[in-house]
């Protein structure tokens, strides 16, 4: 089984299991201690890095055609 890099589906999963594995982190580092301070970026981190992941994609694929009109 080959994993097509060049598919959006990929990403997307790798996307989640970034995410999980950065949540599980915050969480055993910080003891499930709210008062933590690297708790604060428990959510940031990852909405960041799919903000990030979303620009990236616009640039390398370009603009989407416009559909065009009926």
């Amino acid at each position: 089984m080959a994993i097509n890099w060049r598919e959006r589906t990929t990403w997307v999963r790798i996307g989640w299991v970034a995410t999980a594995l950065w949540m599980i982190y915050v969480w055993e580092e910080s003891k499930f201690d709210p008062a933590h301070p690297l708790y604060n970026y428990i959510f940031l981190v990852p909405l960041a890095g799919w903000a990030v992941a979303l620009i990236a994609e616009r640039i390398l694929r370009g603009k989407r055609p416009k559909p065009p009109p009926d």
